[in-house]
């Protein structure tokens, strides 16, 4: 019984402290994600049903990232003209809509055009949700809050994943269709919790007051965090190998059915879900964050190099637990390094740039993964990954150096200067 309040206080430690629109923000990112069944079963879709090759899939696939890239800057820049609320909504109804359209579409130019246009509309939610997020923040809380939302989209990409593979062995039209009503239901939900803020005013004057102050701040004059931006678009080149090409290895190499394969990636969803607050709570005060990131990153790497030393099927759920502990012990703490460093008023910006390394990684982790599999095999895709995990590692160790030596010089200036 000790054990069981101990446990049960841990849990409510680790998620005290967070206001409730955060919660309910939470909550309609989980109902919006939930609806993630087609993305991850697309590998499997564009080469296995309509026999598009590798490298076609690869393209159609990419575009979805080029899109993701647009929607990211452009539902930064609305939600500051037009309200983060309203550009939420927007997105979530458009994004139902093209996933119902995509479900009628085959040809190839025509799959590029509209993937594109539906990562576009889609991720445009992004930087609107994150947006919103920080408005019920504060410094003391900003953290715990990001990682509740991160939290509910891994619990989204959980369930989508698992209920995808069992729609799409019965049929990739009830797939789309999952996912589109998903959208359209989970934004008439939002605007039920949320429809006061559409319009308030004093809450628009608040963002606009924001947006002069995010003018006085530009990522873009920071290099150190331009850089920081390349070495995040690595790690997502290396990450991103879970939802393209990890897939087609599992169809592939152990002729997994999408039933399966939802439920091996499930595991990554539950494995964040249930342990990510926790240890953030537990670990995050206690341990440097950069060098959980730098470890993090290696032991990503580790989680598919592995899969080149064993063929069993329970080996590939040992990986997906090992990758799911890598994702958790960067990817908070890289936000966290992103909400630190931007300077007052710029958060939001920063924010932004640090979601369109993402989108870039998007684009350049279908090609390469896709490319490195028809030219080498997965053999040497598995090695090249654990090659990118130790040259993305070590740039970061190298750039936090050089960040903490500059912060210490900083320091050091600003005690010898004289009192006037």
């Amino acid at each position: 019984m000790a054990i069981h309040n101990k446990v049960k206080q841990l849990y409510v430690n680790a998620y005290s402290g967070i206001r409730s629109e955060v919660w309910w923000l939470s909550l309609i990112m989980l109902i919006n994600r939930s609806g993630a069944m087609v993305f991850p079963f697309m590998s499997i879709y564009l080469t296995h049903h309509l026999h598009f090759t590798e490298i076609q899939a690869g393209w159609i696939l990419s575009s979805y990232g080029m899109g993701s890239m647009v929607g990211v800057l452009a539902g930064g820049w609305l939600a500051d003209k037009y309200g983060s609320f309203i550009v939420q909504f927007i997105s979530q109804i458009l994004s139902g809509i093209g996933w119902l359209l995509l479900s009628q579409v085959t040809m190839y130019e025509q799959l590029i055009f509209l993937v594109f246009f539906q990562s576009m509309i889609s991720d445009a939610f992004r930087p609107a949700n994150n947006s919103s997020v920080t408005a019920f923040t504060d410094f003391h809380n900003r953290t715990k809050s990001f990682s509740l939302n991160r939290m509910a989209m891994n619990m989204g990409y959980t369930v989508g994943p698992a209920i995808g593979g069992i729609f799409a062995t019965i049929s990739y039209t009830w797939l789309f269709w999952g996912d589109g009503m998903s959208c359209i239901i989970s934004a008439f939900f939002f605007i039920f919790l949320f429809r006061r803020h559409f319009f308030d005013k004093d809450k628009k004057s608040q963002e606009n007051n924001a947006n002069q102050l995010l003018k006085q701040s530009n990522p873009l004059k920071d290099s150190l965090f331009l850089c920081f931006t390349g070495c995040t678009i690595l790690f997502g080149t290396l990450f991103f190998q879970l939802l393209f090409t990890l897939p087609v290895y599992y169809a592939n190499i152990y002729k997994i059915n999408e039933a399966h394969i939802g439920t091996l990636l499930a595991i990554n969803g539950f494995s964040v879900f249930f342990t990510e607050m926790t240890f953030v709570y537990l670990i995050g005060n206690r341990i440097n964050h950069q060098k959980l990131i730098v470890v993090g990153i290696v032991v990503t790497g580790i989680s598919f190099y592995m899969l080149n030393w064993i063929i069993h099927p329970a080996w590939l759920i040992l990986s997906m637990v090992v990758i799911s502990i890598g994702e958790i012990m960067t990817m908070p703490f890289i936000q966290t390094y992103v909400a630190n460093r931007a300077p007052q008023g710029g958060l939001g910006r920063y924010l932004a740039f640090y979601s369109f390394a993402y989108s870039v990684s998007l684009i350049i982790a279908p090609l390469i993964g896709m490319w490195t599999i028809k030219t080498y095999g997965f053999t040497i895709l598995w090695d090249g990954a654990m090659v990118i995990a130790v040259i993305t590692a070590l740039l970061f160790y190298i750039l936090f150096k050089i960040d903490n030596a500059k912060k210490m010089q900083l320091k050091k200036k600003k005690n010898e200067e004289p009192i006037h």
